[in-house]
Order: C-alpha cells, then sequence, then structure tokens
C-alpha cells in the first residue's frame, strides 16, 4: 500500500486504499485542484484480496478535479490534466475484476471525461486538447478474463462530443475529431466488431451502431456540417464511408449477414442511403460535385 501526495494552493487530494501493493501518485500545482483515488479489495469481506492497483493523477492549473476509483486486481487508471476546471472520472472494475487500464489526457479549459471499465480486459484512453471537450468511454467486457474492449479517442479543438460505449469482448473503436463543434458516437454490442472514425473540420456528426459480431465500420469526413450514419445488425458486416466537402450526408443499413458497402462523396450537399438487408449484398457509390442523390435498396 502506497500513496503521495503533493499539494500547493488550497489544493485537496484524498486517497483510500484496501488491499495489498496498491500505489497512488498524486502531483497538484495550482488553486482549487481537488483529487479523489479509491482502490478496493475485490472481494466484498477480504480487505486483502484487492492486489496492484496503480493510479497517478497529475494536475496543473486552477479548479481541476480529478476523481479515479479501482475495484479488484492489477487495474491501471492515470490522469493528466493541465489548464483550468477541467474534470475526470476513471471507475474500473466490479467484485473482482482485472486488469483494466484507463489513461486520460487533457489540455486547455473545462474538458470532461469519463471512463467506465466493467469486468477484465479492457483498454481506454482519451486525449482532448481544447476547451469545452468531452469524452464518454463505457466499457462492459465478459467476467472471468475474457478479452477486453479497446477504445481511443482524440479530439482536438473546442466543444467536440464523443460517446463510445462497448458491450461484449474483442470490440474496437478509433475516434479522432479535429476542429470545432464535432460530435461522434460510437455503440458497439457483441465480439470482435471494429469502427474508426475520423472526422476533420466543424459540425461533422457521426453515429455508429454494431450489434453483432465480426462487422467492421469505416467513418472518414473532411469539411464542415457532414453527417454520416451507420447501422449494422448482425454479423460479419463491411462498411466504408468517405465525405470530403461540405453538408453531405451518408446513412447505411445493413441488417444480416456479410453486407458490403462502400460510399463516396465528393463536394457539397451530397446525399446517399444504403439500405442492405438479408446476405450477402453488395454496394458502391460514388458522387462527385454539388446536390446529388443516390438511393440504394437491397434486400432479400
Amino acid at each position: 500500500m502506497c500513496g503521495s501526495v503533493m499539494l500547493a494552493q488550497s489544493n485537496v487530494s484524498d486517497v483510500d486504499q484496501t488491499g495489498v501493493s496498491n500505489d497512488s501518485d498524486v502531483f497538484q500545482q495550482g488553486a482549487n485542484n481537488d483529487s479523489d483515488v479509491d482502490q478496493y479489495g475485490s472481494v466484498p469481506g477480504n480487505p486483502n484480496s484487492g492486489e496492484a492497483n496503480d493510479s497517478d493523477v497529475f494536475q496543473l492549473g486552477n479548479l481541476n478535479k480529478s476523481k479515479v476509483k479501482q475495484a479488484g486486481d492489477r487495474n491501471l487508471g492515470d490522469v493528466y490534466q493541465e489548464g483550468n476546471r477541467n474534470n475526470a472520472r476513471i471507475d474500473q472494475g466490479t467484485s473482482a475484476a482485472e486488469d483494466n487500464i484507463a489513461y486520460t489526457n487533457q489540455f486547455g479549459n473545462r474538458n470532461k471525461s469519463v471512463q467506465i471499465q466493467r469486468f477484465d480486459n479492457n483498454f481506454g484512453d482519451i486525449d482532448q486538447d481544447g476547451n469545452r471537450n468531452v469524452g464518454r468511454q463505457n466499457q462492459n467486457a465478459v467476467p472471468n478474463q475474457s478479452a477486453g474492449n479497446t477504445a481511443y479517442l482524440t479530439q482536438v479543438g473546442n466543444r467536440n462530443f464523443s460517446n463510445q460505449k462497448q458491450t461484449g469482448g474483442d470490440n474496437f473503436s478509433d475516434v479522432d475529431q479535429i476542429g470545432n463543434n464535432n460530435e461522434s458516437r460510437v455503440f458497439q454490442v457483441g465480439i470482435n466488431n471494429s469502427s474508426l472514425v475520423d472526422q476533420i473540420g466543424n459540425l461533422n456528426d457521426s453515429y455508429v451502431s454494431q450489434d453483432g459480431d465480426d462487422n467492421v465500420e469505416t467513418t472518414s469526413q473532411t469539411g464542415n456540417n457532414n453527417m454520416a450514419s451507420t447501422i449494422q445488425d448482425g454479423d460479419q458486416n463491411d462498411s466504408a464511408t468517405l465525405q470530403l466537402g461540405n453538408s453531405n450526408s451518408s446513412m447505411v443499413s445493413q441488417i444480416g449477414l456479410s453486407h458490403l458497402s462502400d460510399v463516396y462523396q465528393s463536394g457539397n450537399f451530397n446525399a446517399s442511403t444504403v439500405d442492405q438487408g438479408g446476405n450477402t449484398h453488395m454496394s458502391d457509390v460514388d458522387q462527385i460535385g454539388d446536390s446529388n442523390i443516390s438511393i440504394v435498396t437491397q434486400n432479400d
């Protein structure tokens, strides 16, 4: 059991540890920063069962707040915040959860991050640089040392928002947003689903829902006011959406097995809708210019 704290100018730090070989380091420089670390045993009634949890908190600036809660064994939760009025929360484990890893890095002012990890082997990373960005990761794996989920989030700019929610095992989500007022939502339920979202510009919006196993999705938007929605309900579906320009929209729905969709739009005010139901349908949409409309419907 180890805890270290550095304080200056009315900063507050609270560290509570129960178990064996837990470690917590807290460094705060500035005024009115607040850090709270709780490391618990993994089995109720057995305070020595929680082992080797590790949390490092570094806060530089004013009025930053950090909350780290760890239950189980060998969980790692690190927070680095530089600026003012940033807020970070990490909540790892439940009962005998093990080997979860969460990193939060925030630079700027009034950024907020929330990372929740349940059961085993989840990995989450949030990096935010700018002001008033919000990042959320909720990972719920299968218990008893099954494969966990992986989520990465990078936001550079102001007032960006991202929510990644993963339930199951071996799901992968990577969201990168550069600009202002972008929004991304990713929901994954099942096993071995993969989603990559890249948005560069302002006021872009992306929605991804994957329910099943072995689905793959890629969304890339460069410009302003673009919207992309991808829904995959089934197994082994593959979707790729690329939009370049302003005010383009793409909607892809894949219900069933082994569908393939590829959407490319370059220009402004283009709209594409792809609806696939059943098994093994293929669609390729390419639109270059302005104000084009495409509707594809494929059903068994």
